[in-house]
């Protein structure tokens, strides 16, 4: 059968790590699931060339996908390289509000949205003041910290200086306002901490609704139909 050699990202390694050692206490046979650790492109680059690993996954940033993608083609090796991405929620006029307001709140801030699959972009369908109002509410009682039930720091300081580009963008906007804004919120004074924020827009091309920001940010934008949100 097929075997994995998995090499997490650097800034995150401790997860997977621990997932492969739980596949190891279950039972899974050695050799069937492999990961290997390092930055830089030599560990990936190595991965690759390695006559073999017959195909190559990645996920990350649109950049580091390209160079992926075109190092595989140069050597006829099969690959899915995965860019950066906004994934999308759609509520239409008749969703639950109470489970509504909890799913899109907890999938655009749980891991700080830095995970792939945070729903960084919330498509409403209609006015629907009162689910915006309540959204406003719910990340209001986000707690910053690493206890059970808290919202935890970004990964590097990069990262937090992007996240507070993106924001301070968003005041120059003509049309977007910031609903809550994460800037303001107090934080412990060590570590990379940004408390959690929510963009309303009014044209799906403003930058911010595009891009990956990879953080605590959800954009909001409102549409009169269900097909104009497909």
């Amino acid at each position: 059968g097929n075997t994995v050699v998995l090499k997490p990202s650097e800034k995150v390694p401790l997860t997977m790590n621990y997932v492969c050692k739980l596949l190891a206490e279950a039972g899974l046979p050695p050799g069937v699931v492999n990961t290997i650790n390092g930055g830089g492109p030599d560990v990936a680059n190595a991965l690759i060339d390695h006559p073999s690993v017959k195909a190559v996954t990645f996920v990350g940033s649109t950049p580091v996908a390209r160079i992926v993608s075109n190092r595989c083609k140069g050597i006829n090796k099969r690959c899915l390289a995965l860019g950066g991405a906004k994934n999308h929620l759609v509520a239409l006029e008749d969703c639950d509000l109470e489970n509504t307001v909890k799913d899109v709140v907890a999938s655009a801030f749980g891991c700080a949205g830095q995970r792939c699959m945070a729903a960084s972009a919330l498509v409403i369908v209609g006015e629907q003041g009162e689910l915006v109002r309540r959204i406003k509410e719910e990340v209001g009682r986000i707690s910053l910290g690493v206890g059970g039930g808290g919202m935890g720091p970004v990964n590097t300081p990069e990262s937090l200086t992007n996240i507070r580009g993106y924001l301070g963008e968003i005041e120059r906007v003509e049309g977007a306002s910031l609903l809550v804004d994460g800037r303001a919120t107090e934080t412990p004074k060590e570590g990379n901490w940004i408390g959690p924020s929510v963009i309303m827009h009014s044209n799906a091309s403003d930058r911010a609704m595009k891009s990956e920001i990879f953080g605590p940010v959800l954009s909001v934008i409102r549409v009169s139909t269900w097909s104009e949100a497909i």
